[in-house]
């Protein structure tokens, strides 16, 4: 079994412990505080919450609907319970509620990460896992997944993750039996809250090496989880990845599952080699490390960059990151032995980044805060390890180094506290994205989208304009400007529109329902039906269009 670095007793630590742990929950939790007045924005909370009818009318029939609905694209029932939960406990017409959910959850987590790495050290350690935890608690990278509503799915899993992990070490430290089943009901709940879950087998790989500190010490910790439950473990995982695999090109299990909305996935446009899909790789892999290192220029949005910056300009810096990344993973590998906390710290954010690192890119960005939510928790965990040495060595070494772990957790609360406010609405959240990248299309659709519906027409309209100046391919977008061009009393132009929507995405009932509109406010009585019986054919559902339907027909 692994003793801490620098050695120390459990009783001290443990005396610390019943301080530093609930300090830092606090310390967290005040500073969320926050984001508890921060509203919904235009970006998947209208599919997970603000526009979802199983939410909006959080029924019991609607409750059961949710475990098998499909929603962005993502199946996880769990998640979609604790929102309809929500909804049905407090409403839908504020955010409060829903954020106030994910802040504890957040701190939830903090805790957990405070209590694994305290497990790993055995118990003999209070400051390697306070600063993990303080680190975790309020960097700034995470602010993407406590404060937006519909990452609900990132705090949640990452929660049951880290409780599956430290039941995972006792099961390997000799618990009973219990401890097994446990580990692998929380394993499964993580899974059901977000795929992403599924790696865990693999981190269950690597606390057994962790355990073990070396090839003979991993075989016989590893045999503490017998053969038959492996293999539990990762044809569970293997099966999650699978329904994520399917529902994520737009698939629903074979007719099992409910998709809420149809599928819609964009990549990187233009021709990719083998070699770039080796340098997306390597560049999200060390970005995340930067990111986590420097947490300046944050971003809600980070637009991949064109075919030709990455042949170009950007090529050095792309061919750059992956000798980067070769050189942190075989140091790491190197050091397996003689400083194994780094190599746990450097696997443990591999395995955990590796599932977003767009080696087949999908969606806009190249990548998102949120994706170093769980990763983090490596280097940090290094990052623990090595304060812990250095304070072990007394005097002013150990002053120096509680003095600059306490100064980072003030940087970080004051750098998570200001970007918290990026998240207040959809304005404040596209604004300073559309200063930093003016060319990247959808931030505009999506601050034009929420000016519509603030009828800011003429903003609205500008917006949608320049992002379809920027990418003419994109149906939500045009989509949304017809409806603008119809609100502001321009039905002709609305319908061109629509049109372009739907010979782009034939098969999305709204495009047919806005057309509806359109054509009846221009006196075109048949064709309104036509395309509301339509509409209601792709989405029996529809209640929008069910009633205008009743209402032409004089039903």
């Amino acid at each position: 079994m692994r003793a801490p670095a620098g050695g120390g007793t459990a009783a001290s630590a443990a005396r610390w412990t019943w301080f530093a742990a609930p300090a830092i929950a606090l310390v967290t939790a005040v500073v969320y505080a926050r984001a508890l007045t921060n509203d919904f924005v235009d970006w998947d909370d209208p599919s997970y919450v603000t526009a979802n009818p199983l939410i909006l009318s959080p029924t019991l029939a609607h409750m059961g609907q949710l475990l098998r609905a499909v929603v962005s694209n993502n199946f996880h029932p769990l998640t979609m319970l604790t929102l309809w939960m929500n909804a049905a406990v407090s409403g839908v017409s504020s955010a409060s509620a829903f954020i106030a959910t994910n802040v504890a959850l957040h701190v939830a987590a903090t805790v957990l990460v405070f209590a694994f790495v305290r497990a790993l050290l055995m118990g003999r350690s209070w400051i390697a896992p306070a600063v993990a935890a303080l680190l975790f608690g309020l960097h700034p990278m995470h602010v993407e997944s406590v404060a937006w509503v519909a990452e609900r799915k990132d705090v949640l899993y990452v929660t049951l993750f880290l409780a599956a992990c430290c039941a995972g070490l006792r099961v390997f430290d000799g618990a009973s039996r219990r401890w097994l089943v446990t580990t692998y009901a929380l394993f499964v709940l993580a899974c059901l809250a977000k795929a992403m879950a599924v790696v865990f087998p693999l981190a269950l790989l690597l606390l057994a090496d962790w355990r073990g500190a070396g090839s003979k010490g991993f075989r016989a910790t590893a045999r503490r989880i017998p053969l038959a439950w492996w293999a539990a473990f990762f044809a569970t995982s293997v099966l999650f990845g699978a329904i994520a695999l399917d529902v994520q090109a737009g698939g629903s299990l074979g007719g099992l599952l409910t998709r809420i909305e149809p599928a819609s996935a964009v990549g990187l446009a233009g021709h990719i080699t083998p070699l770039m899909h080796v340098e997306i790789v390597a560049f999200g892999f060390c970005a995340y490390l930067f990111k986590l290192a420097l947490p300046i220029h944050l971003s809600a949005f980070y637009p991949y960059p064109s075919v030709a910056d990455m042949n170009g300009p950007l090529a050095p810096m792309f061919i750059g990151s992956v000798a980067c990344a070769i050189v942190i993973v075989t140091t790491a590998l190197i050091l397996r032995r003689r400083r194994p906390a780094i190599f746990f710290g450097v696997m443990f954010y591999t395995l955990a980044v590796a599932l977003v690192l767009q080696g087949l890119p999908v969606g806009q960005v190249i990548m998102a805060d949120r994706y170093a939510y769980l990763s983090s928790i490596g280097p940090f965990f290094m990052l623990g390890i090595g304060a812990e040495a250095l304070a072990r060595r007394g005097g002013a070494t150990r002053a120096m180094t509680l003095a600059l772990a306490t100064a980072a957790g003030i940087a970080c609360a004051v750098l998570t506290h200001a970007q918290i406010a990026f998240w207040h609405d959809t304005q404040s959240l596209w604004t300073p994205v559309i200063a930093r990248y003016p060319g990247a299309s959808q931030p505009y659709w999506l601050r034009g989208n929420w000016y519509a519906k603030q009828g800011r027409l003429d903003a609205a309209i500008g917006d949608l304009e320049t992002s379809l100046r920027i990418d003419p391919r994109q149906p939500r977008a045009i989509e949304a400007l017809g409806v603008a061009l119809g609100t502001k009393g321009n039905p002709g132009r609305a319908m061109g529109m629509f049109d372009r929507a739907i010979a782009m995405e034939p098969n999305h009932a709204s495009y047919y329902f806005n057309r509806a509109v359109a054509r009846g406010s221009m006196g075109d009585k048949a064709g309104a039906i036509k395309d509301l019986h339509e509409a209601l054919r792709l989405d029996p559902r529809d209640r929008q269009s069910a009633t205008l339907l009743r209402q032409i027909e004089g039903r």
